[in-house]
């Protein structure tokens, strides 16, 4: 690793402890700077300002875990269907931020989402939504073919209610190394959610998930296939 490449990877660590401690709004800029023991210069030239040196956070947190949502949402499979396909979409779109979080060096960044949830309509929000808007409406638009006729507007509320759940309960542990969750319960607090989230989208728009989205997925790989 380069010295300048060091230099970025520490001030993102120390940014995202601070951060998820004081938020947003609450992190000093300056804070960073004394306890790295750098001039302004430096993180003005990495960065440039705050809000920069946020979403360089974020970006360097959650490209991972969108890339693995992707993947996980590209390989499930065709023929599963109604209720089993929603609970799998939602684990698939909870498990990679679950796993993140249950390392020492995610927590805080799971820390800094945790906040975000109560910031609604702030510029730290703004920055989240942002970055996840591509994969998230890629789900939305998967979980809206098992409840056609929903509005796409009610199938992201419903996803923003799931995912502040998830936020919250990824940070339910210690950051000491002999705290952070092992696989096993990542997969299942991830479970959990995609149960709970499962009864909550089936409750809020009326009865078991449909099976419209299967038939409409099988001509898809009909067609593919030709």
């Amino acid at each position: 690793m380069t010295a300048t490449a060091d230099t970025r990877t520490k001030l993102i660590e120390v940014a995202a402890r601070h951060f998820a401690e004081h938020g947003y709004r609450g992190a000093s800029q300056r804070e960073v700077q004394r306890e790295i023991g750098m001039n302004p210069g430096v993180v003005h030239y990495h960065f440039g300002s705050k809000e920069a040196l946020y979403r360089g956070v974020i970006d360097s947190f959650i490209h991972g875990v969108q890339e693995e949502r992707l993947r996980l949402l590209k390989e499930m499979d065709a023929e599963l269907a109604g209720r089993a396909r929603l609970q799998r979409l939602l684990y698939n779109y909870f498990y990679p931020h679950v796993a993140l979080a249950s390392t020492a060096a995610g927590l805080s960044y799971a820390r800094i989402l945790a906040s975000v949830q109560h910031e609604y309509k702030t510029s730290s929000a703004k920055i989240f939504d942002d970055i996840v808007a591509p994969v998230r409406n890629r789900y939305i638009a998967a979980i809206r073919e098992l409840f056609p006729g929903t509005p796409r507007a009610e199938i992201q509320r419903l996803l923003a209610m799931a995912v502040a759940l998830m936020a919250v309960t990824a940070t339910w542990h210690d950051s000491a190394p002999k705290a952070v969750a092992n696989e096993d319960a990542v997969r299942k607090l991830a479970d959990d959610l995609a149960r709970f989230t499962t009864a909550g989208f089936e409750a809020h728009l009326g009865g078991r998930t449909g099976s419209a989205g299967t038939a409409v997925r099988k001509r898809a790989v009909r067609k593919t296939a030709r």
